[in-house]
């Protein structure tokens, strides 16, 4: 179970006292005070305290409690009124080995094989290939969804496609520091996460510009001191691994997390940035306060986090659609490697709910529906499953299934080695 709080209604009962002020002060026994005096300061006094409570208000964070290890689970049917899968078309030019990172707009899904294709693979909305981005550099990209464009970074240029797959423009860019992730606001906006070394400091730095103007801004979210240059230089810990999690674009919001921080923020479209959740795990799992800024650079870091292998260290992915939140985590324990867990949070009921315990059902045609979340549009929320998964799925299943047609041809036509298949999946708004 978790349970979600907010300072609001904190500061409404506090705003409440101060109105009751004047009686409090009035106790009987108190010493006469002068009536015009005292409204004076009165006055004051309640006019600064309502203007920081407003601010208060306006910018409050939600604080989330969770115990990973108590979620719950669920069938399929009981957590989503739709499940969809989109088997992804898979001939000579379109296959590919695994999805790194995935971004859904309108009309196709944009998908990310850098290890195996060194490409961008775009196919539409009912698994058909469309077109394909060759020799990019990363898996980063960012998808203009105003002008249905593909922004790629490289070498002091930000390289521009339309959904064919057509180069149509190269823009110069002087990027403020060491560029970690980025994101498009539309119309040629670009937010980025960046890092700087300032003397004896590291600095993590949010960016705002538009590649089409001279308009640029950033905020500085971060400042970790390391002591002389030449211990940073000599740590094996580079500052992708210090800062860089996560920047995604989810509900029409812009949404990041730094690592070694359980918290949300918030950047607005022009860059401006605020507290948006902050998350409380229980004290077995969580990093000591302020553990990035004590320990982050010394050698009792990683014997802290060894000693301490369900540590969270990291929430790298975030997705807001309506009254859910589904999130991730990752531990520190070595020996699992780089494995996320993701869970499904529930705004109004508090409830908990992990991937690893959805058990399929007749909704579900009694397939697995991924235990991961790679993206989120308006409605629904988009799992992958790897081809293999899917036939073994199928073949141990020994109940009667009817299938829908996509999935009969699927399993009559595909392999174990073809593309993976998307899952979309349409929460209930009431878990």
């Amino acid at each position: 179970m978790g349970m979600i709080q907010t300072e609001k209604h904190k500061n409404i009962e506090q705003l409440n006292q101060i109105i009751n002020f004047e009686k409090i002060v009035r106790f009987k026994g108190a010493k006469p005070i002068d009536n015009k005096m005292f409204m004076i300061c009165l006055k004051q006094f309640l006019l600064t305290t309502i203007i920081m409570l407003v601010i208060s208000i306006s910018s409050y964070s939600q604080t989330i409690r969770v115990d990973l290890q108590n979620a719950m689970g669920g069938t399929v049917s009981q957590l989503f009124d739709s499940v969809k899968y989109i088997p992804l078309e898979t001939t000579k030019e379109s296959l590919f080995g695994k999805i790194d990172r995935m971004e859904v707009i309108d009309s196709f899904f944009l998908i990310s094989d850098f290890l195996s294709t060194q490409s961008i693979l775009i196919f539409n909305k009912s698994g058909k290939f469309h077109s394909k981005i060759e020799n990019i550099p990363n898996n980063k990209f960012a998808v203009d969804r105003k002008s249905k464009e593909v922004y790629i970074y490289n070498n002091g240029k930000f390289y521009i496609y339309n959904m064919d797959g057509i180069l149509v423009k190269k823009v110069e860019f002087d990027k403020n520091g060491d560029m970690q992730q980025y994101t498009s606001t539309g119309n040629g906006g670009i937010i980025y996460i960046s890092t700087k070394q300032k003397g004896d400091s590291l600095i993590c730095l949010l960016n705002y510009c538009n590649l089409f103007s001279s308009k640029s801004t950033y905020i500085q979210i971060l400042c970790i001191p390391i002591g002389s240059p030449k211990f940073y230089e000599r740590t094996t810990i580079t500052l992708f691994n210090v800062f860089s999690s996560f920047l995604n674009w989810s509900d029409n919001r812009i949404f990041f997390s730094l690592k070694y921080v359980y918290n949300i923020y918030e950047a607005d479209t022009s860059g401006a940035l605020k507290d948006a959740y902050s998350f409380l795990f229980p004290l077995t799992q969580s990093l000591q306060k302020n553990y990035i800024m004590d320990t982050i650079f010394t050698k009792g870091k990683a014997r802290l986090l060894s000693e301490r292998e369900n540590t969270i260290t990291e929430i790298p992915d975030f997705y807001l659609l309506k009254n859910n939140i589904v999130f991730s985590v990752v531990p520190s324990a070595i020996d699992n490697g780089y494995r996320k867990s993701f869970f499904l949070y529930s705004i109004v009921s508090g409830d908990l709910l992990s991937f690893k315990h959805i058990s399929p059902d007749i909704s579900s045609f009694f397939l697995p529906v991924g235990e991961n979340v790679s993206a989120v549009d308006k409605s629904y929320y988009y799992s992958s499953l790897a081809s293999f998964e899917m036939f073994r799925a199928h073949d141990e299943n020994v109940k009667t299934v009817n299938y829908s047609p996509s999935l009969y041809k699927y399993f009559a036509t595909q392999s174990r080695k073809s593309n993976p298949v998307i899952v979309q999946l349409k929460p209930k708004n009431k878990l």
